[in-house]
């Protein structure tokens, strides 16, 4: 008999010593932890590797996912139920506890007499900040001492699952889909698959330390969202559900929060992802505040910058469209972690990214959401951009804006603008320029785009122009700004770029694109655009060549294919137009 314990972690590695200590003293043999940390946080398997229990605990990496809790269940369910007889699946902050009637010291002996049953549906037993307002020394048992009797989160189950078993989590990680036969704590029969029930602390419950105090539930919660949602569920008003309010509270709120205050109703929510952009924020963020249309909250976000941002940002924390000031206090590695803080935060319908050292048009948001209001089918609206450089100055090119400024509006199909204008280039070349719906923008993407280095934002919009029709306003309402800081700009160096534009072109190749001849011509050009493209060393084509082939399936014999068909096609003209000839004259 051996039980396991699987859950996701994202950021809670100071509860983890006490939370492993804990389970794995009441006799549980092993513990599955998968990884929910940004895409470049490696602390949780370093801190793993250097514990007293390393042996007992193994991590999986699931850093980066989105909406992961229930595909990492079922991964634990399926892989590791060959090696256990019982899996229980609960988060750091839950800790299974014998109640008072039970005999058991032992979570192997308990579950060993469980028979009829292969699920175990536990009630948790909810803790509050129990009037604490700063984190303290101690662990949680020792810290929260007295749960909220009366809170109705005690009715929410969480399930010890019998392995080898026909069973699935698809809607919540409280209930299971399939052969299930339920019983609670008691061993008592539950008919109705719920992720509820009338709590019994008998024999089994969970504590659940829900909130903490008010300044790990910021830290932990709200600026770090959920492993289960696209969209982040921890607010202030979930806090104080469950806790009284107080000065000092408050007082931690400013801090660490920097900055918050509700904008009733915006329409449109403005990001600001800044990074080291001190040079150009005031003009960024003054082009935001004097737009001509004001239903608009604006999101500031600053990612540890060393150049004394901050201290500009904050200035405009009294100006009324201004929602959020939040500081990061150490980078986060990547400018889409940003955007997703973002997105999680805003309020409103539509989302404009305002990258910090782009600057707009007066009449962008006019133009841009009355377009958007007019076609509910469509996901997003671009416009055109004037270039400029670190000076303001124009930069003449003609790389973008392949169209003749008439000032009208233009709607595309998915479909047809993806293939005709995304799979060579990247149309929608600057965010500032456009303004796209928040309803499902994170729901079902490809997650890829958050590592990328280079071409993120390329396939972000490929994503979202698949949710959608997209708009094209043919006016210039967008200064984007080229230097040499920006990051597409270093991207053209040794080829860095091509292998993730080579992944871009596989969702087209695989998930987009439908005609296999047209597909086969794609991966013969990419291939041969690659192969003569100007690097340092033939050594450095060959890596590039390989890079490709792994992560876009663009291969040599895909060249070779195009190649043959090329060939093998004028043969057959030839041959056509001999045997037409002879025909002709012979007859």
């Amino acid at each position: 008999m051996k039980s396991a314990i699987c859950s996701i972690a994202r950021n809670e590695n100071e509860y983890l010593d006490e939370w492993v200590t804990y389970h794995l003293n009441l006799g549980f043999d092993h513990i599955f932890i998968y990884d929910n940390n940004n895409p470049d946080d490696c602390s949780l398997p370093q801190f793993i590797e250097q514990s007293i229990w390393k042996n007992k605990v193994t991590v999986i990496d699931y850093r980066g996912a989105t909406k992961a809790q229930l595909t990492a269940y079922n991964d634990c369910y399926i892989r590791q139920g060959t090696s256990f007889d019982w899996i229980a699946f609960i988060d750091i902050d839950e800790f299974i506890t014998w109640g008072n009637e039970s005999r058991y010291r032992s979570i192997n002996n308990y579950l060993d007499d469980i028979r009829k049953f292969n699920v175990v549906a536990i009630n948790w037993m909810f803790y509050g900040d129990n009037g604490k307002a700063f984190i303290e020394p101690g662990g949680l048992i020792q810290r929260f001492p007295s749960p909220i009797v009366g809170s109705e989160q005690n009715q929410h189950v969480k399930l010890i699952l019998k392995t080898r078993q026909s069973l699935l989590f698809s809607l919540n990680p409280h209930c299971v889909e399939g052969n299930a036969r339920r019983c609670d704590d008691c061993q008592k029969e539950i008919a109705e698959n719920s992720p509820f029930k009338v709590p019994s602390f008998k024999q089994l419950y969970i504590r659940h330390y829900g909130t903490k105090t008010i300044e790990e539930f910021i830290k932990n919660k709200m600026l770090r969202g959920a492993a289960d949602q696209y969209t982040n569920p921890y607010t202030l008003e979930l806090f104080y559900r469950d806790n009284q309010p107080n000065k000092e509270k408050k007082k931690i709120e400013k801090r660490l929060l920097r900055y918050h205050k509700e904008v009733k109703k915006p329409l449109v929510s403005v990001i600001i992802p800044n990074y080291n952009h001190k040079l150009y924020l005031k003009q960024r963020i003054d082009s935001i505040l004097s737009q001509s249309f004001s239903n608009f909250e604006v999101i500031i976000l600053d990612d540890h910058s060393s150049d004394n941002s901050q201290s500009l940002l904050l200035s405009y924390k009294d100006n009324p469209h201004v929602s959020h000031i939040i500081l990061n206090t150490k980078n986060s590695g990547s400018p889409f972690a940003q955007w997703e803080k973002g997105i999680r935060l805003a309020k409103g319908k539509y989302i404009w990214i305002a990258e910090s050292d782009d600057y707009a048009s007066p009449d962008f948001l006019m133009a841009t959401v009355r377009e958007m209001e007019q076609h509910p089918e469509a996901q997003l609206c671009i416009t055109g951009s004037y270039i400029v450089d670190g000076s303001n100055c124009p930069v003449y090119t003609d790389e973008f804006d392949h169209w003749e400024e008439d000032g009208k509006a233009y709607i595309f199909p998915s479909d047809e603008y993806l293939v005709s204008r995304m799979l060579d280039q990247n149309t929608v070349y600057n965010a500032s320029m456009v303004l796209f719906r928040k309803q499902n923008c994170l729901l079902d993407i490809s997650p890829r785009y958050r590592t990328m280095r280079y071409c993120g934002d390329w396939l972000f919009w490929v994503e979202q122009i698949r949710k959608g029709a997209i708009i094209e306003i043919h006016q210039k309402l967008n200064y984007f700004r080229k230097h040499g800081s920006n990051t597409t700009s270093k991207g053209a160096t040794e080829g860095n770029s091509l292998p993730e534009i080579a992944f871009i072109r596989n969702v087209f190749y695989t998930q987009i694109m439908h005609d296999k001849k047209e597909i086969l011509k794609s991966k013969h050009d990419y291939y041969r655009c690659v192969k003569r493209y100007k690097v340092s060393s033939s050594k450095r084509t060959r890596e590039l060549l390989s890079l490709i082939a792994k992560e876009g399936n663009i291969k040599y014999r895909h060249y070779l294919y195009w190649r043959f068909h090329i060939i093998s096609s004028r043969i057959t003209q030839k041959l056509t137009a001999t045997y037409n000839y002879l025909k002709k004259h012979n007859s």
